[in-house]
């Protein structure tokens, strides 16, 4: 018999989220007029001509390992992005390609934070950053985004969570479950509030191309601090190919 005591405390006191039972709740249900709220998945194809490119690729043996960091065409493709829509320079060497962006996050906190570290999660959010930064052995503090102004921002409610034990503060941009875009103004008074306290931002914005009435403006690169993660999940509606990116300083990166 397996002894409890023989495992990883860490990985035993992870709970599978809530929403991930109401996940299994529906796939028991097995019904087509059921409509699905409970999870961040498309209901739509990948773009026709994506998924001819794949096939190709793999018809031309592109199934063997890649290179450390991802290959060299994905990061150039995703520095040239930058470049075109933000207007942003990155160096290939800021870039690290990812199972997906959960695996990214993981990293990221792994990286950055020791045993017992704090890290401040603005919330409502994604149920998995805490899940995440305890299995790295961090403690998660969480602060609400503020609902009578929008689900914005409050650096004063944040800097009153902060101790000597703060690593980092998790944003999740555009917000999830919320759907709320940021202001530059929230942006950059959390950016100078991570400053003061030498504090890392760690920036979920797995949700960037869904804008409408206003855009997405990208905290990389406005701060050295700064861990943004990406995927292509919902971008191109393929989750399941595990695809993601990590930006970040060049030390971090290595």
């Amino acid at each position: 018999m397996i002894d409890r005591n023989e495992l990883n405390n860490e990985v035993l006191d992870c709970q599978f989220s809530g929403i991930g039972r109401i996940v299994q709740e529906a796939n028991d249900m097995n019904d087509e007029d059921l409509i699905r709220l409970e999870i961040g998945d498309t209901d739509y194809m990948p773009p026709q001509m994506l998924i001819e490119a794949i096939i190709e690729q793999y018809q031309n043996g592109k199934t063997h390992y890649s290179f450390f960091c991802g290959e060299d065409s994905l990061i150039n493709s995703i520095c040239d992005m930058y470049k075109e829509k933000y207007n942003l320079q990155i160096s290939m060497d800021e870039v690290l390609i990812t199972s997906g962006g959960s695996m990214g996050l993981y990293i990221a906190f792994k990286t950055i934070m020791k045993q017992g570290e704090e890290a401040i999660v603005l919330e409502p959010a994604w149920s998995h950053f805490g899940e995440i930064i305890k299995l790295v052995g961090g403690k998660v503090i969480r602060v609400g985004l503020n609902p009578d102004e929008d689900f914005g921002i409050d650096c004063k409610l944040i800097e009153n969570a902060i101790t000597e034990k703060t690593k980092a503060i998790v944003v999740n941009y555009p917000n999830n479950p919320t759907g709320r875009i940021y202001s530059k103004k929230e942006l950059n008074n959390l950016i100078v509030l991570a400053q003061k306290y030498g504090l890392y931002v760690v920036c979920d914005e797995e949700y960037q191309v869904f804008e409408f009435d206003c855009k997405v403006t990208p905290m990389y690169g406005r701060y050295e601090k700064i861990i943004t993660i990406r995927s292509f999940s919902k971008t191109y509606a393929m989750p399941g190919l595990r695809l993601g990116y990590v930006l970040s300083d060049k030390l971090l990166i290595h």
